[in-house]
């Protein structure tokens, strides 16, 4: 084959990786658009803590998601994408200058999700994959000889090529590594050893005395998945006789509007903490100005004088649990069944496995 066929057929699997990359990325931009258009999520992984991710404010500017903005950004990268083959000069640096804006804004919101929101999306790391990998496509192609000299020189293109491909194995890796742990993890063997009366000890939802069977459900009310989750697996736990649910808190102490409606709930008669919960996971989203109004509302009800230490020891007593039973995100359920089996698993599969899909 000659040198001129093999740079030839070099230059097209460029641009064909990058079609697949852009065609891969407005897929899913368009995807994650039409979903929060309709007010709804996408299915998530229940560990990437996505649901949070995908209604926090940094999802959107105004009432435009990001991800319309990554779908724009897929459109035009792919009409530049023919400049990978022709190798003209000005179209390699307009494609390699819209690339890097696209990858250094993926990694702005990466780094926003890993330190503000604490967590990972694994549409979002998707769509940062294949904007790291375009970049190094893009840094590839402008390492080419066009005319007289490079586009760029030599240390930069070393730059532009490894920086966004070790960005893109780094990402590819977190999405294997998501996909492999869809479920909770957990310590079966202290499962097993944790008496049923301390396991389901928390607020019924609502109390269900002939119940045979109960679904635990480990939650923080400042969680979007939990959020998410919650509400609809109260539907269908309150459509099926004989199963209750029972939620326990694990808040994270960084999240001060969860600790403030956790200790109201607390601190509210037993036949109020139910209607308390409905109004808490009314909305998926839960800022100060709705924690607020929350307790406004609830503030005048009978609320019994229990001592703040006492608060705190039942707050630390579920947090202590959830360790002990090697619980370490949520919302994680716990299904305890009429014989006393105890079975550890997602959201979505005790979703799944209670009553079929019902009306939202």
């Amino acid at each position: 084959m000659s040198l001129y066929m093999r740079e030839a057929l070099a230059k097209w699997a460029v641009f064909l990786f990058a079609a697949v990359l852009g065609s891969t990325g407005l897929t899913i931009s368009t995807y994650l658009s039409l979903v929060y258009v309709a007010g709804d999520l996408p299915p998530c992984l229940e560990g990437d803590t996505c649901a949070d991710i995908l209604t926090s404010r940094y999802s959107h500017i105004g009432p435009l998601p990001i991800a319309l903005f990554g779908a724009f950004y897929y459109l035009v990268g792919l009409s530049t994408a023919p400049a990978l083959v022709t190798r003209d000069r000005a179209a390699l640096l307009k494609g390699l200058i819209w690339s890097s804006l696209g990858f250094v804004g993926a990694a702005i919101l990466t780094a926003l999700s890993l330190t503000r929101l604490h967590g990972v999306c694994i549409w979002c790391l998707a769509s940062a994959f294949c904007m790291a990998m375009l970049f190094a496509l893009w840094g590839l192609a402008a390492s080419s000889q066009v005319g007289d000299a490079p586009v760029l020189s030599r240390k930069t293109r070393l730059w532009m090529i490894l920086l966004p491909a070790v960005s893109g194995l780094a990402e590819g890796g977190s999405l294997a590594v998501g996909l492999r742990t869809s479920e909770p993890s957990y310590d079966a063997s202290a499962l097993a050893k944790i008496s049923i009366e301390k396991l389901v000890f928390g607020v019924p939802c609502p109390a269900k005395p002939a119940a045979t069977q109960t679904l635990v459900f480990f939650g923080d009310v400042e969680c979007g998945a939990c959020r998410y989750w919650f509400p609809r697996i109260r539907l269908r736990v309150d459509r099926t006789s004989g199963i209750r649910l029972v939620f326990r808190a694990k808040t994270a102490g960084n999240h001060d509007n969860g600790l403030r409606l956790v200790r109201l709930l607390m601190q509210l008669p037993s036949n109020d903490q139910d209607s308390f919960l409905r109004d808490v996971f009314a909305d998926e989203s839960l800022d100060s100005e709705a924690t607020h109004s929350i307790i406004e509302r609830w503030s005048g009800m009978r609320i019994a004088d229990i001592p703040a230490a006492a608060i705190d020891r039942r707050l630390q007593d579920d947090i202590d649990l959830t360790r002990s039973l090697g619980i370490l995100r949520v919302p994680t359920i716990v299904w305890v069944d009429s014989s006393g089996r105890k079975e550890v698993m997602s959201a979505r599969r005790a979703y799944a496995r209670l009553a079929e899909p019902v009306d939202r």
